[in-house]
């Protein structure tokens, strides 16, 4: 009698879950994600579920959550638990959890989106798991956690690099590198990050990280003394802004770290 009772009680989940998805407002129309589902119905083509998924991204921050949830439930009732769109699900829950600063929730479900897209099966996806890399990273960087944060972002661009499409996230890591091995003052480490930070940013033409990153190289070459080739190298972190650069945050960070080696 129990085992009934648990079984009617999943059975009504899943398929609350599933009509809850029957219907999603978009651009002013009502599509059909999924048709009426019960536990005994067909699920819908894994397709659907990556298009459903596609559909959620457009959704306010604060809307995604709940739905993700939903389509995580329809996932793992259907049995689509193993490959990247599952992986995102869990990829995308983590993130918005890192947004609302629950570093513990974003930590475990970042966590559970690579362990599946690093299973070697049909369907998983390397890119997307060295975003997932990147995220993490994140996460241990926010919890001041340097070190686990270093050895992630090592990680990452290690698996990142192969890819364009992850390029720019490649530049923002090479850039976290170089601000942790300069903590660390380990000067020639962080310089050597911050030339790959720099040569990856040019690959996608990307003045605004090219000089995030030589300017981390300057700040380097600086705390050990070699001033000329730090002013030389922020005058031409400057020269990236163009004849007449607009004010901007990075432009003024320029301006001060090329201060500070001329204030010595």
């Amino acid at each position: 009698m129990i085992r009934v009772k648990i079984a009617f009680s999943t059975a009504t989940l899943v398929s609350q879950s599933l009509t809850r998805w029957r219907l999603f407002f978009w651009h002013g129309l009502w599509f059909f994600l999924y048709p009426f589902v019960t536990i005994n119905a067909q699920c819908p083509a894994p397709s659907e579920i990556q298009h459903s998924y596609d559909s959620l991204m457009a959704l306010p921050n604060e809307q995604q959550a709940s739905a993700l949830q939903n389509l995580r439930q329809v996932c793992d009732h259907c049995k689509y638990n193993q490959d990247s769109t599952y992986a995102k699900i869990w990829h995308r829950l983590g993130a918005l959890a890192y947004l609302q600063a629950d570093y513990k929730t974003a930590l475990a479900y970042t966590q559970r989106a690579i362990a599946i897209n690093t299973r070697k099966r049909p369907g998983t996806s390397p890119s997307f798991l060295a975003k997932s890399y990147f995220n993490l990273a994140k996460i241990y960087l926010d919890q001041q956690n340097e070190r686990q944060a270093r050895l992630t972002f090592q990680q990452f661009v290690v698996l990142a690099s192969p890819y364009p499409e992850r390029f720019e996230l490649v530049a923002m890591a090479y850039w976290h590198l170089t601000n942790l091995f300069f903590r660390e003052s380990d000067y020639q480490k962080a310089i050597r990050q911050a030339e790959l930070g720099a040569l990856f940013s040019g690959r996608i033409n990307r003045p605004d990280l090219m000089a995030a990153n030589l300017t981390g190289k300057a700040n380097c070459l600086k705390e050990m003394g070699d001033f000329k080739q730090s002013l030389l190298i922020m005058q031409q972190v400057i020269q990236l802004f163009g004849k007449e650069p607009k004010p901007s945050v990075e432009l003024a960070n320029a301006y001060g770290a090329t201060a500070s080696v001329l204030i010595r």
